[in-house]
């Protein structure tokens, strides 16, 4: 079985790509049976010129570079599994760092279950690199897609949660993955997802959320294991802010460009209940979790109701929300 590895990168800390780079050359596979390519989602410093990835040329058979110079991680993953040569494809971030034995473990869980088509793996440990031993990041691990998930589980809920395969070691089948593209060409899905030093999300959720569309089941499993590095450019409170609003406006997004929804149904609260959740995540959050919580909680609701906002551009908003909202960004540039 083959297999093609894409690995989509924004100017990335080299440390971070050498780290991947290093953990992909210990893989127990046959060199030959599988490629690697790697995505400069048009860095500033184009990724081609660093020394780790010159040396992995070097060692690695079928390596290939690309550049797309489309910004968003979306038009990056496009690019990859166009130029794939494989029936199944594994996504790596540039802070990721696979197990040794990813590909053997995945190989059999691709023949015994051929009726799943995207798998990701169970087991996904948080590494903090970098970073002043911070006690309460502990909180946060599932945040940056901690997982652990005994055995295998398979499904096609289209619900989200963390039995869902995340862009983190997701492996797809490539005709699904080809047929997701087209969609995105057409117009049909139009989540660009990270750009730049902007928190858009959602593409990864949308692949799988496209392959239960079509009938088919995606899986997690215990015997993929990956360990997700974290800087700190990450684990602080302000991109923890940013990215729950970030991950929650576009979650109403990815279903409606999926699954048909009743946008009357989606309604803006009013001014009392917008009251009353601030009550809610600004006093009762924090008394009880702490205002670290309470932030994030917040900002994570504001992005929901800035979700509906996105799929109804008509609804009229309060002054107050607008200004809870001016004030949150003005701190943690929720926007950016």
């Amino acid at each position: 079985m083959n297999f093609s590895i894409i690995i989509c990168t924004y100017n990335p800390r080299e440390q971070n790509l050498r780290r991947l780079l290093d953990s992909i050359l210990k893989i127990k596979w046959e060199l030959g049976s599988y490629e690697v390519i790697l995505i400069d989602n048009s860095s500033s410093i184009p990724v081609k010129d660093f020394h780790c990835v010159q040396y992995f040329k070097s060692l690695f058979p079928s390596f290939k570079l690309y550049r797309e110079e489309r910004i968003g991680l979306t038009y990056a993953r496009m690019k990859g599994i166009e130029s794939s040569a494989s029936d199944w494809l594994i996504f790596f971030d540039d802070d990721n760092s696979p197990d040794s034995n990813y590909l053997i473990r995945l190989e059999k869980l691709v023949q015994n279950n051929p009726e799943v088509v995207c798998w990701g793996p169970g087991k996904i440990k948080v590494q903090y690199v970098d970073t002043p031993n911070l006690v309460w990041l502990d909180n946060y691990r599932e945040n940056f897609q901690e997982k652990d998930i005994d055995g295998i589980v398979i499904h096609k809920n289209t619900l989200y949660d963390c039995y869902f395969p995340t862009g983190t070691g997701m492996c797809i089948r490539k005709d699904i993955a080809n047929k997701y593209c087209q969609m995105v060409e057409n117009g049909i899905y139009t989540l660009t997802d990270r750009m730049q030093n902007k928190l858009s999300s959602g593409g990864d959720i949308q692949i799988v959320l496209h392959a239960i569309s079509k009938g088919y089941f995606v899986g997690v499993s215990s015997e993929l294991h990956l360990i997700h590095c974290i800087d700190a450019a990450k684990a602080n409170l302000r991109y923890l802010v940013r990215h729950a609003y970030a991950t929650s406006k576009y979650n109403l997004k990815i279903y409606s460009e999926i699954f048909p929804i009743n946008l009357d149904e989606q309604q803006f609260p009013s001014v009392r209940l917008f009251i009353k959740q601030l009550y809610y995540y600004l006093i009762v959050v924090s008394v009880k979790s702490g205002f670290r919580k309470a932030i994030i909680s917040c900002s994570s609701y504001l992005g929901r109701l800035d979700g509906i906002i996105l799929l109804r551009p008509d609804i009229n908003t309060s002054l107050l929300y607008r200004a809870v909202k001016t004030i949150l960004n003005s701190g943690f540039n929720i926007n950016g």
